[in-house]
């Protein structure tokens, strides 16, 4: 009788705790919920500008952790993990993206660096990267070859552009093919073009003073016609330099290249300003059939000139060192005071996709260009083939 009796009372003790277990559930479910305050959340940018004994990093704010950031920054160690105990800067940036100068490294070194940001709660860091500096004892040449860039606009439908080209030439003729590079960067101003990009757009809007003109190595901010190029490339090529550059195009995982522009500033420390590395990728020659493509000559009946009786417009004509794209923006990586100093080394890596091209048709110019309102130079630059190493000259 007893046993009978217990096993009636089994199932309902069953049932009662699971109905206590779901209006437990449910009391919870309806319980608000609390947001607590935590570290901010933070990513590491990529190292730039690295030389023997310095390189610019930064980092991004993704979450301030519902507190206000105090004080952000990176920090850097020979230890894998660095902390706010080792080296670090104070950029005092609330939020968004910064960028810190990491200085007083050892040559030849690898260094590990996180981003950081602070709040009430306690400190949050970003993903480690590491790098190495330069070797202290390689020290940058002492002299160079001051090298001249023509920038210039052009168009398919301009009457007078073909004579750009040949200006250009006669520059290569009088002082080298390795002092004088060009580069076109074509526009729709008088008809389609099938060379335009966006930033060659923005670069014809910008500086043009119509087709076709050219700055030689940007003096005056503006283009200029045609025949002042001579008398600029002299001023150039008379004046003493101060920096050079060497460009690695060889090294490459699969279909990209792995860019390395190098910098090395001479016997003085380039004057203070704001000086950027910029660089380019060249196609040596485009050529193609139809609107956009055949050149309107404006010289076809001009007895005597090149491009006499060559046809208006001229069929299947070849246009040269024509402007694709930038490979670090139009504006360049600006460098930091210690890769300005005398001797100094600084290094700018760049990622360029080849993915369906001939490396062979292609060149990349790189320049350190000095931005100025009332004085723009381009200190100096260099080419190269991609897939190819052009060392300082």
């Amino acid at each position: 009788m007893e046993r009978k009796y217990k096993s009636r009372i089994y199932p309902f003790a069953i049932i009662g705790f699971f109905l206590f277990l779901i209006n437990s559930c449910n009391n919870m479910d309806n319980k608000p919920i609390v947001s607590h305050p935590k570290v901010p959340e933070l990513i590491t940018l990529t190292i730039a500008d690295a030389t023997n004994n310095a390189a610019t990093c930064g980092g991004t704010i993704i979450n301030d952790g519902g507190e206000t950031i105090s004080i952000s920054g990176v920090c850097w160690s020979k230890d894998t993990v660095p902390t706010l105990t080792d080296n670090k800067t104070s950029d005092n940036k609330a939020s968004g993206s910064f960028t810190s100068s990491i200085t007083g490294l050892t040559p030849n070194t690898v260094y590990y660096v996180r981003a950081y940001a602070t709040n009430s709660v306690g400190t949050g860091y970003g993903n480690t990267i590491s790098f190495k500096t330069l070797i202290g004892s390689l020290k940058a040449p002492e002299e160079y070859t001051h090298k001249v860039l023509v920038e210039y606009t052009t168009c398919c439908h301009c009457s007078y552009c073909p004579d750009a080209e040949i200006y250009l030439e006669n520059l290569i003729t009088k002082y080298g093919s390795n002092t004088i590079y060009g580069t076109a960067m074509h526009n729709t101003l008088q008809g389609p073009d099938m060379m335009e990009t966006p930033e060659g757009r923005a670069f014809s809007d910008a500086w043009t003073a119509g087709n076709p003109t050219g700055t030689v190595n940007r003096i005056t901010g503006k283009c200029e016609y045609r025949e002042k190029w001579d008398e600029r490339a002299k001023i150039v090529i008379d004046d003493d330099e101060k920096c050079g550059l060497a460009i690695d195009a060889f090294a490459k995982t699969g279909t990209k290249y792995n860019v390395k522009v190098k910098v090395g500033i001479g016997r003085y420390d380039l004057p203070i300003g704001q000086y950027y590395v910029i660089a380019y990728l060249i196609k040596k020659e485009m050529s193609g059939t139809g609107n956009g493509w055949d050149q309107t000559n404006g010289f076809n009946g001009v007895v005597g000139h090149p491009m006499y009786q060559k046809g208006n417009p001229i069929k299947n004509y070849i246009h040269t060192n024509v402007f694709i794209k930038s490979l670090n923006t139009m504006n360049g990586t600006l460098m930091n005071t210690e890769s300005r100093k005398a001797g100094a080394l600084s290094e700018y890596g760049m990622e360029l996709d080849m993915a369906g091209l001939v490396a062979s048709e292609y060149e990349i110019t790189a320049m350190v260009f000095y931005k100025s309102a009332t004085a723009p130079f381009v200190e100096n630059v260099q080419r190269v083939t991609v897939g190819q190493i052009k060392a300082f000259d």
